[in-house]
């Protein structure tokens, strides 16, 4: 990229560095999702033995969690797709550039 009378710009990419953070970001998902049904669990348990309004109340509110639990996975998994689908289609242009300087060159 060049700008009148600024010189050049030299923007690189580390596709390995992307992957690695995903990795980190995928591997902390997997815990939050682990965690989430341990909980739902544990509170289905303590459910089982109770009745009553105030405990459909407290189930209603763990319902409300969960769904929102679920949105958050369901949005993080949405973002790592879309990250790795950007990391292929740059390390692709990366490669074609590379080709055409090459032959330029």
């Amino acid at each position: 990229m060049t700008t009148a009378g600024k010189g050049s710009a030299n923007i690189e990419y580390d596709s390995e560095k992307t992957m690695t953070g995903m990795t980190k970001v995928q591997t902390q998902l997997d815990a939050f999702i682990d965690s989430t049904n341990r909980i739902v669990s544990k509170f289905n348990l303590v459910f089982a033995d109770l009745s009553g309004e105030s405990i459909e109340s407290y189930q209603e509110v763990v319902q409300q969690y969960v769904e929102g639990t679920k949105l958050a996975e369901q949005y993080i998994e949405k973002l790592l797709h879309l990250i790795q689908m950007t990391d292929a289609e740059i390390v692709t242009a990366e490669q074609k550039s590379k080709n055409m300087f090459d032959r330029e060159g």
